[in-house]
Parts: C-alpha cells; structure tokens; sequence
C-alpha cells in the first residue's frame, strides 16, 4: 500500500480484505455514487432500492470475476449502504473484546474490527469510531481511497 494512505484508510482496507465480493462491491457503488454525486445520502432504510438504479446497476444483478460468481440482491445493497453509514456514524465493534461504540439500526450496519486491523497505526477503536462523527459523505471518500489502496486494485 502507498505510504499515502492514512491511518483510517489502512484500518478500513485491511478489514475490506476479509469481505466477500457482493457487500464490498455494493459498499463501494454506493461510496462512489456519494463522492460523484449520482446518488443523494439515503437518510431511510426503506429508500435503498433507489441506489441501485442511480450508480447504473440492477437489484439481483450476476457477477463473475476470477471464477466466483455473485448476485447484487436485495440483502446485499442493504448490507453495502448500511456498511457506508455504519462507519460514518462510529458502530464499531472489537471482535476480540466485544467492546462496540455506535448503534445499529436498519440503516448503520456495524464493523467489526480485529485488532491486526489497527496494528501500528496508533488508532484505538475509539479512534475510529469517532473518525466520521456522522459524515456519512466523509466516509464514503474514505472507503473509495481504502478500497483503491487494498492488495491486488
């Protein structure tokens, strides 16, 4: 990884590396759709199926890549969205200790970090979750670069 990535960028690509394709892909349509301004924040759980549409693509939709093949379904979008405004909005929890900051909804989909996500980057959960302080726009720039800045992208 570049030497530019900062240490919020680090934390959230080491914890993409454990993703499966669907959410991260949708996690990152809807990041991107943010940051380009084809989507608008969703501010209703409900209102999901709008993203979809809005970055070009289709609920259900197939993809292969490398012999894997997935579908974009309904839970997929609404775990990829929720993805986006968990981290903006700090619901995360420590897979070690079980400790969680933030609180999840139908919209904040919690992260779950090991503690090798934060190695050497002197950020604590704490840290982290505060990051965004509910800039949901913020962290969607941040998950863009950090999905830029992961191995093999």
């Amino acid at each position: 990884m570049s030497s530019s990535v900062t240490s919020v960028e680090l934390v959230i690509a080491r914890q993409l590396n454990t993703w499966l394709a669907a959410p991260l892909q949708t996690a990152l349509l809807y990041a991107e759709g943010l940051a380009n301004g084809a989507v608008a924040v969703i501010t209703d759980a409900n209102d999901w199926r709008r993203v979809p549409a809005a970055v070009g693509h289709a609920v259900d939709e197939e993809h292969e890549e490398s012999g894997f093949r997935w579908v974009l379904n309904a839970e997929e979008w609404q775990i990829g969205i929720g993805s986006i405004h968990g981290l903006a909005h700090g619901v995360i929890e420590s897979v070690e200790t079980g400790t969680r900051y933030g609180v999840e909804t139908d919209l904040h989909v919690p992260w779950y970090i090991y503690p090798e996500d934060l190695e050497d980057t002197g950020l604590t959960l704490e840290d982290l979750a505060k990051a965004f302080d509910g800039n949901v726009l913020a962290a969607a720039s941040t998950f863009v670069r950090a999905c830029a800045a992961m191995p093999g992208r």
